[in-house]
């Protein structure tokens, strides 16, 4: 049997009943596969919950109204939902979103809009932690004072779960934000704010949670398209205009590496330089693992050496310099 939806959000689907019809048939004709059925059972389990945590405080229709509304965009979408690909997208409408009332009521579309881009940004990215991100926003959410406070410590919380490519802008944030909330995006207990955010930034190879040395391993990352990741050969790799990229038979791709994660994005229309031709001297005493086969390709930054191998689809990322 159907849990019953609120009085407060009941009233508010009634209100708004012919253009929820309206756009249903409209998403309908994008989304063929598009039910009634799921999508009202993701506006009882996650939508529901966000207007009664609402209503607790504030009025609810703004709130309501942006509750459906997104909501038929995910659901036809396959991104939420009793049908979603992943649970990822209801458990931050059911955690994430309820733990900040004030500041949904204050900017409903908003923040309903970039917590959901930023979880299927999380959820669609190879080897990102979106479970880490919920963990990390349900901690900070509750202590962002404002709605652009929130939106920052997701964008933090966002790159400490694994989408390295967020690295400058969410050091550049962070620096901004109070203490607490940084701690609670980054995931660490305590400690001076400004003194993690400067290793942090010094070091891409920072961690708070372990230490690194040189010498060692400190990143693997890409895999076979076949397996899901996005090399269709095993690659290549240079250092160049500041990007590691990497090279698979046709494709190229800027590699964004970092102790947090890694990320790829394809490269069109670049000139790239061809990648060095390895030998052993050139790898400085460091140890590839055994069943890797010999290095097919070095690029260096000047303190850290990607490593390319015969064997594998994998970049080898060594740390050469403390």
């Amino acid at each position: 049997m159907n849990e019953p939806i609120s009085p407060a959000f009941a009233a508010v689907l009634r209100a708004c009943r012919e253009e929820i019809n309206a756009r249903f048939t409209l998403m309908r004709r994008e989304f063929p596969e598009l039910e009634t059925e799921p999508y009202f059972e993701f506006l009882r389990h996650c939508g529901d919950p966000v207007v009664t945590a609402v209503e607790k405080v504030f009025p609810v229709v703004e709130t309501g109204q942006a509750v459906w509304e997104a909501g038929l965009e995910l659901v036809a979408r396959g991104f939420a939902g009793p049908r979603a690909r992943h649970p990822w997208m209801d458990e931050t409408w059911q955690t994430v979103l309820t733990a900040v009332p004030a500041l949904v009521a204050e900017d409903p579309r908003r923040v309903i809009g970039s917590l959901s881009n930023a979880m299927h940004h999380l959820a669609s990215t190879p080897d990102a932690r979106p479970e880490g991100w919920i963990a990390l926003m349900k901690k900070a959410a509750p202590l962002a004072g404002d709605v652009s406070s929130l939106l920052q410590a997701g964008q933090v919380a966002a790159w400490r779960s694994g989408l390295a490519h967020y690295r400058e802008g969410a050091l550049n944030v962070a620096k901004r934000l109070p203490a607490p909330l940084v701690h609670a995006a980054l995931g660490v207990a305590d400690g001076n704010p400004t003194t993690l955010l400067e290793k942090l930034s010094s070091d891409p190879w920072y961690h708070p949670d372990h230490s690194t040395e040189p010498g060692k391993i400190v990143a693997r990352t890409g895999s076979f398209r076949g397996f899901g990741g996005p090399f269709i050969a095993p690659p290549k790799v240079v250092h160049a205009h500041g990007h590691w990229i990497a090279t698979s038979g046709d494709d190229q791709w800027i590699v964004t590496a970092d102790a947090f994660g890694a990320t790829f994005h394809r490269l069109t229309g670049e000139s790239v330089p061809p990648p060095s031709r390895p030998d052993r001297s050139a790898l400085n005493g460091l140890t590839l693992p055994p069943d890797y086969g010999e290095a097919t390709s070095l690029a260096t930054d000047g303190s850290t050496l990607a490593v390319t191998t015969a064997f594998t689809h994998a970049l080898l990322f060594f740390q050469t310099k403390g």
